[in-house]
């Protein structure tokens, strides 16, 4: 049965105020899956139409990660692992980028 389409269910939970996920029926992913489905998604996409909003969005990810207690280094490499190796627009790989969330700002 697909779920496309349909409003959630009467007692889905809603995600508390800056929580990042959304779950069906109050199932939320931990954290460290959340931070992984995120970063798989950024790297899916092999970079935007500007590279720098990217590589904020892997900063402000990685710094909300480390907030919640997770390791970061190794999702980060076992993300750069599986992402693209073309420098699409000058600013490095998709590699590159992901490897970069290792930078504290």
């Amino acid at each position: 049965m697909s779920l496309v389409g349909q409003a959630l269910p009467q007692d889905a939970a809603i995600p508390r105020e800056g929580r990042i996920g959304v779950g069906l029926r109050g199932e939320f992913p931990s954290a460290a899956a959340e931070f992984r489905r995120r970063l798989v998604h950024i790297s899916a996409r092999d970079q935007s139409a500007d590279p720098r909003d990217d590589l904020m969005q892997i900063w402000e990810l990685c710094e909300w990660a480390r907030d919640e207690g997770i390791d970061v280094e190794p999702l980060l490499h076992a993300v750069a692992d599986i992402s693209g190796e073309v420098d699409h627009f000058g600013m490095g790989a998709t590699r590159r980028l992901i490897l970069r969330g290792l930078e504290r700002h």
